[in-house]
């Protein structure tokens, strides 16, 4: 990371810069925009630079981008109060505090957000943009960007430096905890003060420590957040940092000195395969741990595949619920059910970022045995968050210009603050509101949701007539999700009396060491559900599009056994699958991905085959009820005979 100016001049802590406050929610230029169909395409080239790309690859070769604490003063709101990376030093601290201020004025409210305040203990997740090569955070252009189309080979196109080249998405966790004065006098202690520090003159103490990453936050690192936060807290003594100094050094010998590598968990065949002082391999499976799948199925029931639908289609997705845990939990569980996306999300925090589509390239070898072999030559992960998309688990007030940007055109984002719903009918297609209503749910988070719920723990709202119509599940549709929830019941009651359960597996692909230690019903089986559902149907649409191209030569294609799969596009809902067509992530799965791919996975859907099955098992048990039927009878005539 580019190091801030050692002549700056350090800001006193009487001047903090404080935050952009956010919009009115009247303001004009926060009125719903139109999403142009047919927007102006440039053919370009991209120039080639590799003295950036080998500066770029060195900045982010540190998984851990920094730490810092947020403190909410009682005059100035959130606002960071310590800030430690690789470049902090005594002498510039206070720099690194007032820059990364200016940066994102919107971070001290992503880190203690709306709701924190009901929990002793809590999390909130959330996206930043950074630019590696201008260490800053560029706002939202007000027009629109052109698209453009990258050409290579014969074709005249213009040459071009790549756009936004240094802009990359960071992952932000922060643990959030609160300290009641009143209790402390009770129990007769008292918090230390530093030399010259005005009194602690609130009833609440509310603080977080955040660890900025640039992938989704482990579960690792999390435990350890969660460990640190509450020892800075049981020490009494704020203005001591240097237990909060000593988890970025921890952080950053394992995750940043040796650099680190994403990969498939299908790639390890040794248990010790990170041996001390080497580079940090991070596993696909550990982007996993931690999530709450068979909850999510619980929770949502049929919903789950209209929200899964939704996404698919690009939709503006609005996610609701007053506990932060459950919030970001949802959302980077509903992400988990796309193969391999949790691994490829640093596009996602901008509309202006298409950096991964820049390197796709159609495969032309496939390895059965390799599972991430498998799941490129597919298209995965889809690339749900290409330009015109962004993600954020924890939407603030300050950010609301995202929403109503040229630039945006659909979104995933999270939050708890009744103010977003205000204008619900235009700024969003679809909200799902969660409603953890269980003892130990915080009386006033409770009572606030009221006015949404009654009854449900969970409420969808569809905003959007033809969204209605697109993801109308059909009775395909509702067979495999039903299978699913059976099968995540049957596991719960199966883990309860602690007795063996079936292993799961993808009937799609070679699962490998993804396999192990999974079961029917498991979070693993709920992943692999989902994934042989959407190459299913991926691989449907190529057929069904192989059968119209060819639709003069049916006879041929009969001849030669080319057309000896059932054309199930229309189990998917036609409505859908033809808006689906011309999604962004579609068209680049169609682009990279063979046109026959159907001769590699079936094209099928999970729910035809489950009916099926179902038949083939109904007609079983009728036969076997026929036979025991007529060898009953059989049995009494041989008795009367010997009467």
């Amino acid at each position: 990371m580019t190091s801030v100016p050692e002549s700056t001049t350090p800001v006193p802590e009487s001047t903090t810069p404080v935050p952009e406050s956010p919009p009115s929610l009247s303001d004009s230029s926060m009125q719903p925009f139109e999403i142009l169909e047919t927007p102006n395409i440039k053919k370009v080239k991209l120039k080639l630079d590799k003295t950036m790309d080998t500066k770029l690859n060195r900045l982010r070769n540190k998984f851990v981008f920094g730490t810092c604490i947020v403190d909410f003063h009682h005059v100035r709101g959130p606002e960071i109060e310590y800030w430690i990376d690789d470049t902090t030093t005594e002498d510039n601290e206070m720099l690194k505090i007032q820059h990364f201020t200016k940066v994102w004025a919107q971070l001290p409210f992503q880190a203690l957000p709306d709701g924190a305040h009901l929990f002793e203990e809590t999390f909130s997740n959330f996206t930043l943009i950074y630019d590696d090569i201008e260490d800053g955070c560029p706002k939202l252009p007000i027009d629109k960007e052109d698209d453009i189309e990258l050409v290579d080979g014969e074709v005249k196109a213009a040459e071009i430096g790549e756009p936004n080249k240094g802009l990359t998405t960071l992952f932000g966790c922060a643990c959030i905890r609160q300290l009641d004065m009143d209790r402390l006098k009770q129990e007769g202690k008292t918090l230390h003060r530093a030399v010259g520090q005005e009194e602690f003159t609130r009833s609440v103490i509310q603080k977080s420590v955040v660890v900025i990453t640039r992938y989704p936050i482990t579960i690792q690192l999390k435990e350890q957040l969660s460990i640190i936060t509450k020892s800075y807290f049981d020490q009494l003594n704020f203005a001591d940092k240097g237990i909060i100094k000593a988890l970025y050094d921890n952080v950053s010998l394992v995750y940043n000195s040796h650099g680190y590598r994403i990969e498939d968990d299908d790639l390890y065949e040794g248990v010790n395969d990170n041996p001390s002082g080497s580079t940090k391999i991070i596993r696909e499976s550990d982007f996993y741990i931690g999530l709450n799948l068979k909850e999510l199925v619980t929770k949502l029931g049929r919903k789950l595949l209209m929200v899964y639908k939704a996404l698919l289609l690009e939709q503006r997705v609005l996610i609701f619920c007053k506990d932060l845990n459950t919030l970001s939990n949802i959302q980077y569980s509903l992400l988990s059910l796309i193969p391999n996306l949790l691994m490829n999300l640093s596009d996602c925090g901008s509309p202006l970022l298409d950096k991964l589509s820049y390197k796709l390239q159609t495969p032309t070898s496939l390895k059965s045995s390799d599972r991430g072999s498998m799941l490129r030559f597919v298209g995965m992960p889809l690339k749900l968050f290409d330009k015109g998309g962004f993600f954020q688990p924890f939407i603030t007030l300050q950010q609301l210009d995202y929403l109503v940007n040229k630039n945006t055109q659909w979104f995933l984002v999270g939050t708890s603050n009744d103010i977003l719903l205000e204008r619900k009918k235009e700024w969003f297609d679809m909200i799902l509101y969660i409603n953890e209503n269980d003892s130990s749910f915080p009386t006033e988070a409770a009572s606030a949701m009221d006015f949404i719920f009654k009854d449900p723990e969970v409420k969808l709202e569809i905003l959007s007539k033809d969204l209605k119509d697109w993801i109308t599940l059909t009775s395909q549709d509702k067979q495999f999700i039903d299978y699913v929830m059976n099968e995540v019941s049957k596991g719960q009651k199966t883990t309860k009396k602690e007795t063996r359960v079936e292993p799961a597996s993808s009937k799609m692909l070679n699962s490998n060491a993804l396999d192990i230690g999974s079961y029917n019903g498991g979070d693993d089986f709920i992943r692999y559900q989902f994934e042989d559902y959407l190459i299913g149907m991926l691989s449907t649409i190529k057929y069904d599009q192989f059968l119209s191209a060819n639709k003069d030569n049916l006879q041929t294609l009969s001849y030669l056994n080319l057309n000896q799969f059932e054309d199930q596009v229309t189990e998917f809902n036609s409505r859908f699958i033809d808006r689906y067509m011309q999604t962004q992530n579609f068209k680049l799965f169609e682009k990279y991905t063979e046109d026959e791919l159907f001769n590699f996975f079936e094209p099928c859907h999970v729910g035809t085959v489950l009916i099926r099955r179902a038949r083939e098992n109904a007609s079983s048990s009728a036969k076997a009820r026929l036979r025991g039927l007529f060898s009953g009878w059989k049995k009494v005539e041989v008795t009367r005979e010997k009467k």
